[in-house]
């Protein structure tokens, strides 16, 4: 279903409700489409909608009889796709010169019954009407006599929302006029803030204290030399902190000249997986356990051109926040076999890290035939928290794409 495909480009995924409402309203058709035999088939429809808490119901009405209400009738399951384009060519609008906004979403269409339909057939014409800039009695009572309506019904998680530009508020959802472009003094719009943004981030400013726990073996950072000969083997390493800051557990995929071919050879919170599948991010602390972060490696998947997977701690909005790494007092990072279940504990020495709101903590480097090692840092760290700050020194520049 759509809403569990990720969204390659997710910075530019809008999450908001009101922002998907005020996209909508921009937006006189909908393509809906179903499956017709071999092709799909797909109409063009005007349409009217409402936003309940567990899903989007979206009206419709068309004539009582025809081919799309033949196929809905054997086949139900429908795609929506809602979308608009602004171009301008001449007229670059904060460094980009065209923008889009789109809504996609799968339901279930159904036909309403006037009187039978729990009131539903009386709210769809009224938001068909009010969607389309029409009064009650504008063409309506008699016309809707004639007329069939339907209703899909969208689950939320079955839909995803986007803007080419991505926005950061609902002001931002109508597309520029003309003069706007014109007079805009405004700077291009900041891509870093929007790639390490957290759309599911809480009300409070960071994350509440967690102890480290659990019957582990205790080594210095630097200690860290563990052999893996069966790349075969799921390798779980973790982070745990006791301080109450928003701290982040991040990989790269590096090829053997230990640069970063793209964008999407990263796991982070905004990119549960790089594109191998072989790193995986199992959820940001915010979400997945207050004070600690895990990964995911499965040595064995990654690209055979991979050199090692560098890990990198982070704090999130440190610089606003006024914190950084060396705030943090003994904290851990932990490794463990997934298949066997063993543990082994490793102090982060954060001595050098003051200052520093982005770090190197490990590395799994790639050894001869199919081995890997994981090492300690290689010294490598940065005064600004965004993952997009380490992207130059590993030799990506072109990472917008």
């Amino acid at each position: 279903m759509i809403g569990d495909i990720p969204m390659r480009k997710f910075e530019s995924q809008v999450h908001d409700r009101a922002m998907i409402a005020a996209i909508l309203e921009m937006i006189p058709i909908v393509h809906v489409g179903v499956q017709d035999g071999d092709w799909p088939y797909v109409v063009p429809m005007s349409f009217g909608y409402e936003m309940e808490e567990d899903r989007l119901l979206v009206y419709l009405h068309c004539a009582r009889e025809g081919h799309k209400v033949e196929l809905w009738r054997s086949n139900p399951r429908v795609s929506l796709t809602f979308s608009c384009f602004q171009n301008r060519p001449n007229d670059p609008y904060r460094g980009s010169i065209h923008d889009y906004r789109s809504v996609m979403a799968n339901g279930v269409i159904r036909r309403l019954e006037r009187g039978r339909s729990g009131g539903l057939h009386g709210r769809g014409v009224q938001a068909i009407l009010r969607h389309n800039g029409r009064r009650p009695n504008q063409f309506s009572v008699p016309h809707y006599l004639f007329m069939d309506v339907y209703v899909v019904e969208c689950a939320w998680e079955h839909l995803t929302a986007k803007s080419e530009e991505p926005m950061a508020d609902l002001s931002q959802v109508p597309f520029p006029t003309m003069e706007e472009i014109r007079s805009c003094t405004l700077p291009p719009y900041d891509y870093d803030h929007f790639f390490t943004r957290k759309a599911y981030q809480p009300a409070p400013e960071s994350p509440a204290p967690s102890a480290p726990d659990g019957p582990v073996a205790e080594h210095l950072l630097n200690d860290i030399d563990l052999s893996i000969d069966d790349s075969s083997r799921e390798l779980r390493v973790g982070f745990r902190w006791r301080e109450p800051l928003d701290c982040d557990l991040m990989a790269l995929v590096l090829d053997r000249e230990g640069r970063l071919p793209r964008r999407y050879d990263i796991a982070f919170y905004n990119q549960p997986a790089d594109r191998s599948g072989g790193v995986r991010h199992l959820g940001d602390d915010i979400l997945a356990g207050r004070g600690q972060e895990w990964l995911s490696i499965r040595p064995d998947r990654l690209p055979d051109g991979c050199g090692e997977v560098v890990l990198i701690l982070s704090v999130h909005r440190g610089e606003e926040r006024q914190q950084h790494l060396g705030m943090l007092a003994r904290p851990l990072l932990i490794v463990e076999d997934g298949s066997a279940g063993e543990g082994r504990a490793c102090t982060l020495d954060t001595g050098g890290w003051a200052g520093k709101r982005a770090a190197v903590a490990a590395r799994l480097v790639r050894q001869a035939g199919d081995s890997w090692r994981l090492v300690g840092p290689d010294g490598g760290s940065w005064e600004d928290w965004r993952i997009t700050a380490c992207f130059a020194d590993y030799h990506l520049s072109e990472w917008r794409e």
